[in-house]
């Protein structure tokens, strides 16, 4: 893939052996390419930030998946480092962008299933959203024929 931007990276399509800034993002791109899920590396991404329109390069996106966010937060120990961090997660909230943040204790614990688990609740959620306003939709629609039906009785007894 040709990079036509300058100072843009390139983006990996579902490799794990990849360019990866850590150790870290290493594993996690290790692992969806063992389970197939497809994601670019640093993808660029528009975000509003402060009002101002910033193009970030999340970690990993997953494109199959309606483009959930995987941010590897691999510098521990910082304040800094983990206001900013907070900071990224609460823009990427208000642009209303699904995000699944990994952090170096993850890798402690069962952080495959965690990710998993997190696509998997994310997808669930995006779901139930869906049904919600289709029901909404739905009533809106009948409330709609229930009133034309009524509408023509009342010219009907007019007559």
């Amino acid at each position: 893939m040709r990079n036509r931007f300058k100072g843009v990276p390139e983006a990996v399509y579902g490799s794990g052996d990849g360019n990866y800034k850590s150790e870290g993002e290493r594993r996690i791109a290790g692992f969806l390419n063992r389970l197939g899920i497809p994601f670019e590396y640093e993808k660029p991404l528009a975000v509003v930030d402060a009002g101002k329109t910033k193009i970030w390069y999340p970690d990993f996106t997953l494109v199959d998946y309606g483009s959930i966010l995987v941010e590897y937060f691999g510098i521990g120990g910082s304040e800094d480092y983990e206001r900013r961090a907070q900071q990224k997660l609460k823009v990427y909230e208000a642009n209303r962008l699904d995000v699944i943040p990994v952090y170096p204790q993850d890798f402690t614990r069962d952080w495959k299933g965690y990710l998993l688990s997190s696509v998997y609740g994310i997808l669930e959620k995006r779901i139930e959203d869906f049904f919600e306003v289709m029901r909404g939709r739905v009533a809106e629609e009948a409330r709609g024929r229930s009133a034309n039906r009524e509408e023509g009785r009342v010219r009907s007894r007019g007559r």
